[in-house]
């Protein structure tokens, strides 16, 4: 049976396998390795920067919320690990290996890791064949593969394991009857508990309810078992954890710098484990003061979390502001975890979404926890205690994963685990009454496979390209990358670059990997640091005054634009500016949402519609923007409503060149230059003035005629009106980058620069 077990086992992981590379001819294409998304690609930078300067992991960028910096959320465990294994196999390899391969590899070993984590909480439910059947659920389960597909370079692959190795863990340190065993296992689970801070910070998550679980057993023990023993496993579990996190937090800036954050290895660990260990600790104290008095024993266990608490809001006010994060995170108030579709409600849009991540088990999920609060109260003593100590992760990871799609990946150990666990007893009592143990089990196989191959057909070989801004912008983040100036080495995190590229926060990442260019605003807005930049970044491209936004560019020294569609995301670009877009968005009863005049006005439009230039509105000209200039297009298209274009564009902000001359006072003077872009198109810059009382007019010109530094050119001169006569006049790009003057004459025969 061992051995068919093994053999069984190996199918599953490779099975698991399988799934989770399906999507490689998406990754590999024409010789490139495409990363899937923007986390991955800020996990692959810094872990591919690691592996070059092992085993330093940078924990401060430069690069990122610009021009401040601003310190990684991240721990640095996960990179770490990436890190050690790209040197592994270049050692092995002698070089053959590309990194990038490893890196996107690294997430289906993970997946598969995590999927034998399962099948050893399956076996700790229900044996060995529980096991399996666990294993095999998780090793084709979407909401598990998803963050494990080939392509991804990111922690998540790795939560499940996170959860489900401490609860079995637990479940077999509170099985057994050996104190050596069962203090070995608490110690052991102490080391895991801490470490899994350094790779992924919500394990704190499981550490609470591993503390839940053993208060509840030993507030209500089953027969057989003492609640003094149970209170000594969690003062050990915690004891131990308390003291290794230590290490783990120290090396991350977060801690060093005092704050109590959630979403970063910080001071909040360690003072949850020691809260843990002291609760277990004077509840020690009170099983021997007072045995038998279970009120007593509540008092201890509920009182100590809640007066730690208070004293930690008490002593750091940053506790309040991570309850909040907390609560805004998990309640998608958080404003750009809200735009994500992974932060959505799982039945937002029905059971369908259900069934397609968790199998059309899903239906049977009343059935399951049903099932599981009978056997909290029937059967042996030894599984009532294990149903007691499951059903709290089993509600709180439920609750989870309702509320968001992505927290998922913490509850789905636990429910293929139950299922495998429910489909194993069930075999058995078939067995049981039926005998022909064979055949039973041969059907068991055939039943389990006929549940989950409307599952298992999603994984057959797919071309998934990654995430759509990457691919849409490829070319214009290639552009900035080869074309455009320099702002210093992105390989040197710590060494402040010189400008920065404004864009919006989904672009933040790809800015950093794919340009090499420090972004403003990221997606690592959990953190009030970066909310600065992606704020700041909504501000500037809703905005409608141009005066204004040049002003905010050079504060925060931005010397490119990257511009992309806004409209279908307006309202959450708003809500960062702690307003609804109301007077951007048209929504007549009955009818789609349609942009609002107000909307032409914005910095985005202007950029990306209206190509930076003139522009007439209700009967009013609006100059150019005469500061920024289009050096690029993108060659992929892009919608608004009434405008189909270039997806993205990338402008630069120049000091722009004067051209100044004379004519007669109060007569308009035109200035006209004729552009090409990258894409072949025609545009014409037209700027217009009046000459002053005494016949003195100027311009600010932002392109250049003899070429310039962008990909968009001029064709010829630029030429001024003035009176009636022309004049053409050369702009360099010494004279647009110098900010120059550039004098007409009169007459507008000559013209001399200075």
């Amino acid at each position: 049976m061992r051995r068919a077990c093994g053999i069984l086992l190996i199918l599953v992981l490779a099975l698991a396998l399988a799934t989770r590379l399906a999507n490689a001819p998406g990754v590999f294409v024409g010789g490139q390795v495409l990363i899937w998304d923007e986390d991955s690609a800020y996990h692959w930078h810094r872990s591919s920067l690691a592996a070059e300067r092992f085993p330093k992991v940078h924990t401060f960028d430069s690069y990122t919320n610009f021009p401040t910096g601003a310190r990684l959320m991240w721990p640095i465990g996960f990179d770490l690990a990436l890190a050690t294994l790209i040197r592994l196999v270049a050692l092995v390899s002698g070089g053959h290996v590309r990194p990038e391969v490893v890196g996107v590899i690294f997430d289906p070993l993970l997946g598969v890791l995590s999927v034998l984590a399962i099948y050893l909480l399956g076996r700790e439910l229900g044996g060995r064949a529980a096991g399996i059947a666990s294993a095999a659920i998780a090793a084709v389960l979407p909401i598990l593969t998803g963050y494990s597909m080939v392509g991804r370079v990111d922690h998540h692959a790795i939560e499940p394991a996170l959860v489900a190795f401490p609860l079995a863990l637990l479940v077999r340190a509170m099985r057994t009857d050996s104190v050596r065993a069962r203090n070995r296992l608490g110690s052991g689970l102490g080391l895991v508990l801490s470490a899994s801070i350094g790779v992924w910070p919500g394990s704190l998550g499981a550490a609470v309810l591993v503390a839940a679980s053993v208060g509840l057993v030993a507030l209500w023990p089953p027969e057989g078992r003492e609640t003094g023993v149970l209170v000594r496993l969690g003062r050990r579990v915690f004891g131990v954890a308390a003291v290794a996190v230590l290490p783990v937090v120290l090396i991350h800036p977060w801690a060093v710098g005092g704050s109590f954050a959630y979403f970063a290895p910080s001071l909040l660990q360690p003072l949850v484990f020691a809260c843990a260990w002291l609760s277990f600790a004077l509840a020690g104290l009170a099983v021997r003061r007072w045995p038998g008095r279970r009120d007593a024993l509540t008092v201890v266990v509920v009182s100590v979390p809640v007066a730690a608490v208070a004293v930690a809001v008490v002593l750091a006010s940053t506790m309040c502001d991570t309850a909040h994060a907390v609560l805004g995170y998990l309640g998608r108030g958080d404003v750009q975890i809200s735009q994500v579709f992974e932060s959505y409600p799982l039945l937002s849009s029905g059971w369908g979404t259900a069934a397609q991540q968790y199998g059309i088990i899903a239906f049977g999920f009343p059935i399951l926890l049903s099932a599981l609060v009978f056997r909290v109260f029937h059967g042996t003593s030894l599984g009532r205690m294990v149903a007691r100590a499951v059903l709290p992760w089993f509600v709180v990871a439920a609750a989870m994963a309702l509320e968001q799609v992505r927290l998922g990946s913490q509850f789905a150990p636990i429910w293929c685990a139950l299922w495998g666990a429910a489909w194993a007893h069930a075999a058995r009592a078939f067995e049981q009454r039926f005998g022909h143990p064979r055949t039973v089990w041969l059907g068991a196989v055939l039943v389990g496979v006929v549940i989950m191959a409307p599952t298992l057909r999603l994984h057959r070989p797919m071309r998934f390209p990654p995430q759509a801004e990457l691919v849409r912008t490829r070319d214009a983040l290639a552009w900035l990358r080869e074309k455009a100036v320099s702002p210093g080495d992105v390989r040197q995190p710590e060494v402040r670059p010189r400008f920065g590229v404004m864009s919006r926060w989904e672009w933040g990442n790809w800015l950093i990997t794919e340009a090499h260019h420090a972004n403003i605003a990221n997606p690592f807005a959990q953190a009030e640091v970066h909310l600065r930049g992606v704020r700041e970044a909504a501000a500037f491209f809703l905005g409608t005054d141009p005066a204004e936004a040049v002003r905010e560019l050079e504060r925060l020294k931005a010397r490119y634009v990257l511009v992309t569609p806004v409209f279908n995301d307006v309202e959450n670009v708003a809500r960062h500016l702690g307003q609804r877009a109301a007077n951007l968005v048209d929504a007549p009863a009955g009818s789609s949402p349609r942009p609002s005049e107000a909307f032409a006005w914005t910095m985005n439009s202007r950029l990306l519609i209206f190509d930076g230039l003139e522009l007439r509105l209700e009967g009013q000209a609006l100059p150019p923007l005469r500061r920024l200039r289009l050096d690029f297009e993108s060659s992929s298209e892009g919608e608004e409503p009434s405008w189909h274009g270039s997806f993205c564009k990338v402008f630069e902000l120049v000091p722009g060149a004067t051209v100044e001359g004379t004519a007669a006072a109060g007569q308009p003077v035109d200035l006209l230059l004729y552009l090409v872009t990258n894409r072949g198109r025609h545009l014409t810059y037209h700027d217009q003035t009046l000459a002053d009382a005494l016949g003195r007019f100027e311009f600010l010109v932002p392109y250049a005629t003899d070429g310039g530094g962008g990909a968009v050119r001029a064709l010829g001169s630029c030429r001024i009106v003035a009176s009636g006569r022309p004049a053409d006049v050369a702009v360099s790009e010494a004279d647009v980058k110098g900010g120059r003057t550039i004098h007409v004459e009169p007459q507008g025969l000559t013209q001399r620069g200075r």
